[in-house]
């Protein structure tokens, strides 16, 4: 079974953590996916995820690309 992510929003990606504490931080597109967000099959990164961390708080964000 494969985790759900959500898709990927419009323009430009907001931490909701930062959010919370009144604060509007954009979030950076990484390279590399955290293997926590992955299946645990190994070797096996979906091509059609993105991840996001915020450079304020470390929060990380993955999402489904069409």
């Amino acid at each position: 079974m494969s985790k759900h992510h959500p898709h990927h929003p419009r323009g430009k990606i907001l931490c909701p953590t930062c959010a919370k504490q009144g604060k509007v931080t954009e979030m950076i597109a990484q390279d590399a996916i955290d293997r926590s967000f992955l299946d645990p099959k190994p070797n096996d990164t979906p091509a059609n995820l993105r991840s996001y961390r915020c450079p304020v708080c470390e929060t990380v964000q993955v999402f489904e690309v069409d």
